[in-house]
């Protein structure tokens, strides 16, 4: 079984990756739609798959610099008087 401990540690790493992976493929997905119903095949399915990249990368990024602010093990600081 895994300690409790760890799974919190790992929660925010799948996160991201979900995140990551789900921003291109439901830009894909809605491109590859948007194909079908407006028939520009395969335009709006690269286009929005790039745009899923870009969100998915900002999504990553952002979660990175809000974990990545400290430490794991390091106690939370009080705030400055």
């Amino acid at each position: 079984m895994i300690d409790p401990n760890t799974s919190r540690r790992l929660a925010p790493a799948i996160a991201v990756g979900a995140g990551f992976t789900g921003s291109i493929f439901a830009g894909a997905l809605l491109g590859a739609w948007l194909d079908r119903a407006l028939g520009t095949s395969p335009w709006m399915a690269l286009g929005l798959s790039l745009v899923g990249l870009a969100s998915g990368t900002t999504f990553a990024l952002r979660a990175q610099r809000q974990h990545g602010a400290k430490p794991p093990d390091d106690p939370p600081q009080p705030p400055p008087p």
